[in-house]
């Protein structure tokens, strides 16, 4: 009889973690096949609008400017806590009427439990097309903007060890890592939800062309994200933008219409592949044409206008 007891408790706990895991791959594999709205041929009658917002759950969400209003279109994340909400990036405009961030983000944490906690308004690195958002939050004390391009970062995640440490940062039951990820701009971070076990990669990677600014610090970043993913449960990879077609087309530069979109999700077997390719350039600069993106490093032109967008 105690036999058959345990037996009945040891199957209920089977099915219980076969649902959850069950879930857990639904959603997943709903995220990587997920179809983002992505711009028109068409623009001037284009009725998309202005910003998609897609609840993983409530308490992610990934939120993706309309390709028409910036060919950017990046994406940008929101993260709740129990005492504290995130704001990963604030897009490419200051001008809420063209594209109504501030709005957004208000609808979305105007929820029980929510609506009262602050937000930290932080940023994967200083691009303007990741930044320009930011006046949009500036008149409301609720929210905290962390400036990307000086040590306010730094300090306030404790990175004093720049770049070859990591900090944790709690935003309540939440535990977030903060990874140092220069290379693409020389204060780029990814962070990593426990929650989720997701990696947020900004535009260190993602399935597109990164220009690559300084390679060996790259290399280095890549390094550390890859010795990071073996240590931690990784499950997807969402970086800031998608910039290549299902066959691996890269778009190109300025499109407003980006038909066949490969998937934003990327996996730990890619950033291997990467860091693999990355290892036997020995350090030197050299375009890397991968499956499901392309790294670059930037010409002198490009360097110039990075330098004016930081």
């Amino acid at each position: 009889m105690k036999a058959k007891r345990v037996g009945y408790y040891f199957s209920s706990l089977v099915l219980v973690l076969g649902l959850v895991t069950t879930k857990f791959c639904y959603a997943d594999d709903l995220l990587q096949n997920y179809g983002w709205i992505h711009g028109s041929e068409k623009c001037k009658t284009n009725t998309d609008p202005a910003i998609e917002v897609l609840e993983y759950n409530p308490s992610i969400y990934i939120l993706r400017e309309n390709k028409c209003l910036s060919y950017e279109a990046p994406f940008i994340y929101v993260l709740i806590g129990e005492q504290s909400i995130l704001l990963l990036d604030t897009g490419t405009t200051s001008d809420a009427a063209k594209i109504p961030l501030y709005n957004t983000i208000q609808k979305i944490i105007d929820q029980p439990k929510v609506a009262e906690l602050p937000v930290i308004v932080a940023h994967t690195h200083g691009h303007l097309d990741h930044i320009s958002g930011d006046e949009q939050f500036a008149s409301d004390s609720r929210f905290h903007v962390i400036t990307p391009n000086n040590e306010e970062f730094k300090n306030y995640f404790n990175l004093s060890n720049w770049p070859n440490e990591t900090s944790t940062f709690n935003l309540g039951n939440r535990e977030l890592t903060i990874i140092p990820t220069p290379g693409h701009h020389k204060e780029s971070i990814a962070i990593y939800d426990k929650n989720t076990q997701w990696l947020l990669t900004g535009d260190t990677l993602y399935p597109g062309k990164i220009y690559i600014k300084d390679w060996q610090a790259y290399s280095n970043s890549i390094q550390r994200l890859a010795n990071f993913t073996q240590q931690n449960p990784t499950s997807l990879l969402l970086g800031s933008h998608i910039e290549i077609s299902k066959n691996g087309k890269i778009y190109k530069l300025g499109n407003h219409h980006q038909p066949n979109e490969a998937s934003l999700v990327l996996t730990t077997k890619d950033l291997q592949n990467l860091n693999k390719q990355l290892k036997q350039t020995k350090g030197k600069p050299k375009k890397l044409e991968l499956e499901k993106f392309t790294v670059a490093p930037i010409s002198a032109l490009q360097r110039l206008l990075s330098n004016i967008l930081s």
